[in-house]
């Protein structure tokens, strides 16, 4: 029952993105944009209910590589490049937007990308992430592996944060083809662990701590720590 109501939605948003994507332009459609299409369409209802079923089902299409990968867009959640892109492809993702300024600044000072993924991230900023990892080994001519550091609050959501990042990208590079350029990813939470909120007296809310009560400059040395190249996250493999 679930298969067919999974298949029906991704044939009615199919037919919806390839109405659009004949045009003279297309720019991608957003979740809640595809939704008042299929709404109009009479493919779905307009509720709550069916907004999540629609957008439940067609995060497993696209991980399953069941739907094109450019048709969707998610301008609120923007993948910032690095000003050189001449090493490995290094990604910092945060879960909170008030932290992306100190995120943003050092992560180009080291040449690595970034985002701030607003809770859970989206297929589409997971897939661009994926995207900028194959490229990167095509640049370099393979040998380098991609590093993802994560930082999320340490309450429920952050850890499910943490969990989903790494599943859903390793999915969406098998999916997408790419494995014999990016066979492995460097997965790190950086911010907040345990031991952290300990040892730097992180004030609590009630049952998780925030990212936003770190002081800013502890922020930057951490992310230094793992940016720099003999960062003490991932050291440098010697060769055989």
């Amino acid at each position: 029952m679930a298969k067919n109501v999974r298949n029906r939605i991704v044939r009615a948003a199919l037919e919806i993105v390839g109405e659009h994507s004949a045009g003279p332009k297309f720019w991608g459609l957003t979740t809640r944009q595809l939704f008042y299409q299929m709404v109009s369409a009479g493919y779905i209802e307009n509720t709550d209910k069916a907004y999540k079923s629609m957008a439940d089902h067609l995060t497993k299409a696209r991980l399953d590589g069941e739907f094109p990968p450019d048709a969707m867009s998610d301008p609120g959640r923007t993948l910032h490049h690095p000003h050189d892109r001449s090493g490995p492809a290094r990604f910092v993702l945060t879960e909170k937007e008030a932290i992306m300024p100190v995120v943003l600044g050092t992560s180009r000072e080291f040449g690595a990308f970034s985002a701030c993924t607003q809770g859970i991230p989206s297929v589409t900023l997971l897939d661009d992430i994926v995207s900028e990892m194959a490229t990167s080994a095509v640049d370099l001519g393979g040998g380098s592996t991609p590093e993802v550091y994560i930082l999320t609050d340490l309450d429920k959501v952050g850890l499910s944060i943490r969990s989903l990042i790494p599943r859903h990208i390793k999915t969406l590079i098998k999916s997408r083809g790419y494995e014999h350029l990016v066979p492995e990813v460097k997965f790190e939470t950086l911010f907040l662990t345990p031991m952290q909120a300990r040892e730097i007296a992180v004030p609590r809310a009630p049952h998780h701590y925030e990212l936003e009560s770190l002081d800013p400059l502890a922020v930057y040395e951490m992310l230094c720590d793992a940016l720099r190249p003999e960062s003490p996250y991932f050291p440098p493999t010697e060769a055989a």
